[in-house]
């Protein structure tokens, strides 16, 4: 399955099987290529990396290394991205994801970490075998649960209905705070 074919423009894939290539062993702006300083600053890493061994890194420095490495590129795969990465981390990563999808870049993230996915995915793709067995734009979709684990900001909202008290479909836990509030009072 060829994933720079399907559609949105920051992708979620839920597989696994999918392997992507991995880089051997090099330095880091051997493995960024030209212009390794810009594309270090950009994700956040400081000029001391630039001749690191690739495979002394820690696998959340692997992962943004390789981002860093795929910056000029028309469609960016990233597998795990989220290993390694810590909430602040995450969410500083999301927002850069979000910058460079804006640059008519598509980014197809292949994990199955919810939170990886959470306020940034436009369009869910499970696979299976190389073939799509279910796609969603909407993480509330049950039926996307089959494929990955729930939020738990989805599962506190269902038990709160089960109980009788309907909640706003948000992700964003100050607003559901907000609402359950609302909801309480």
């Amino acid at each position: 399955m060829e994933l720079s074919k399907l559609k949105g423009n920051i992708i979620g894939v839920i597989s696994n099987e999918y392997n992507s290539l991995k880089l051997n062993d090099g330095l880091v702006k051997d493995i960024i290529g030209n212009k390794y300083l810009d594309a270090l600053k950009i994700v956040n890493l400081d000029s001391s990396f630039t001749d690191k061994n690739f495979n002394s890194l820690s696998l959340k420095e692997k992962n943004i290394v390789l981002l860093a490495s795929k910056l000029n590129e028309k469609v960016i795969i990233l597998e795990d991205f989220s290993n390694g990465l810590i909430y602040k981390d995450l969410e500083f990563y999301k927002k850069l994801l979000k910058k460079i999808s804006s640059y008519d870049k598509k980014i197809i993230l292949i994990s199955k970490d919810i939170n990886l996915f959470m306020n940034l995915v436009d369009t869910f793709y499970c696979i299976d075998k190389d073939s799509i067995v279910y796609s969603t734009t909407d993480i509330f979709d049950h039926k996307l649960y089959d494929y990955i684990s729930k939020p738990p900001i989805i599962e506190f909202r269902e038990m709160a209905k089960d109980k009788g008290i309907n909640l706003v479909k948000t992700l964003d836990f100050n607003d559901l705070l907000k609402d359950v509030y609302r909801a309480i009072k």
